[in-house]
């Protein structure tokens, strides 16, 4: 349901492109954030190199 969050904190720019995205970002990041923890090894060296790739983004 996190579009339909993202909907309700912003409807009048959600059909923008820009802010489509932007909310499809940080939901994907809360997900990754979540399962972050219960990764090891080479799994969570591949997880720390993604969390780095979202954090270079621009918002």
């Amino acid at each position: 349901y996190w579009m339909s969050y993202e909907y309700v904190l912003n409807p009048r720019r959600y059909t923008e492109q820009q802010v489509m995205a932007e909310a499809l970002m940080r939901g994907c990041y809360q997900v990754l954030s979540l399962i972050g923890p219960y990764l090891r090894g080479d799994t969570h060296a591949l997880f720390l190199k993604l969390v780095e790739e979202y954090s270079k983004r621009p918002s």
